[in-house]
């Protein structure tokens, strides 16, 4: 049995995270701010301890053996409104984070392994035609003035100072690019893929403001947390790599495709009637996308590709999970 801390533990990636490894029998303390969330998703099991406590303040990460840092506001809103509370959670706690580490080494000879939570966004978003990119391949970030690059930057970030510590000070590290991750959760994100569905479970059409735009590697939530489990136990310390479906089992899909999918499977299961509706007329060309190559990944778990959850199984899922909320 180890013990595992889990910061965000409440986001879809982390709460999943979260009862995947209390269910191995792990000890697993659940950090959030908010303690009324984590009462209701951890409150049941006995080897879960919840951990109310903002992340960007100090926090005793214990006996921790695996530290996974998976705290950041993702809701393209908020990063637009609130830059610094972004960058802080990013750079700033996980600084602090891992100088708790150094303290930890010295005190009880415990060198945490911490698994970083990066982004797809760290390879950009400009290309002329679809790509599929590497973990080397980060040349490409945003330009300063877009309007996530609180957010993509933070990230590019947060691995310059993992590296840096492990450089330094010889922190066992391990970095992961989640790409564009869907699933049910307890606490709905407020992301375009939720609200089409609120909508959609309500019979209102979903509106987007154009058709066509880029299609981007999603990946089901539980695909995500096995991805994880495999780099903390068997990843290599300072290298990243990419979690994705690799756009297969229908995952390489652009937001328009996904609303177009929630409106045919709702019409199909309750005779819903829902139109997806553009305020630009369609364009003619679609936008190029980017998929996140997993190879790497592969060498860690030979079977990743076995049993990729399809984008509309996923989206049932989810479809089930938000319905069952509102009756």
């Amino acid at each position: 049995m180890s013990q595992v801390l889990i910061t965000g533990a409440t986001g879809l990636i982390g709460s999943r995270l979260v009862k995947a490894i209390s269910e191995r029998g792990d000890e697993v303390t659940a950090l959030s701010r908010s303690k009324e969330k984590l009462v209701r998703l951890f409150s049941e099991a006995s080897n879960i301890r919840i951990m109310p406590s903002n992340v960007c303040e100090p926090f005793d990460i214990g006996d921790a053996e695996r530290i996974f840092h998976a705290a950041s506001p993702i809701s393209g809103a908020f990063i637009s409104q609130f830059p610094v509370d972004v960058i802080q959670p990013n750079v700033f706690a996980l600084r602090g984070l891992f100088e708790q580490i150094i303290k930890q080494r010295e005190k009880t000879g415990i060198n945490s392994r911490v698994v970083i939570f990066s982004s797809a966004t760290v390879y950009g978003s400009a290309t002329d035609s679809n790509i599929c990119v590497s973990e080397e391949d980060t040349s490409n970030g945003d330009s300063l003035d877009n309007p996530n690059s609180a957010y993509s930057e933070s990230k590019r970030m947060s691995e310059v100072l993992a590296r840096a510590y492990v450089h330094q000070h010889n922190i066992d590290v391990v970095i992961v690019r989640p790409s564009w991750v869907y699933g049910p959760t307890a606490f709905t994100p407020n992301t375009a893929l939720y609200s089409f569905i609120n909508l959609a479970l309500d019979r209102k059409d979903i509106l987007l403001n154009k058709s066509r735009t880029a299609k981007r590697d999603n990946i089901y939530v539980d695909d995500v947390v096995a991805g994880l489990l495999a780099v903390s136990q068997k990843g290599i310390t300072g290298e990243s790599y990419n979690i994705s479906s690799g756009g297969q089992a229908g995952n390489f899909a652009a937001i328009d495709e996904i609303a177009e999918l929630i409106a045919k499977i709702l019409n199909k299961e309750r005779g819903a009637g829902i139109r997806v509706l553009y305020n630009e007329p369609n364009s003619q060309n679609r936008a190029p996308g980017v998929i996140l190559n997993n190879h790497k990944l592969c060498k860690l778990k030979p079977d990743w590709k076995d049993n990729l959850v399809s984008l509309e199984s996923g989206l049932r899922q989810i479809i089930y999970k938000m319905a069952s909320h509102k009756l």
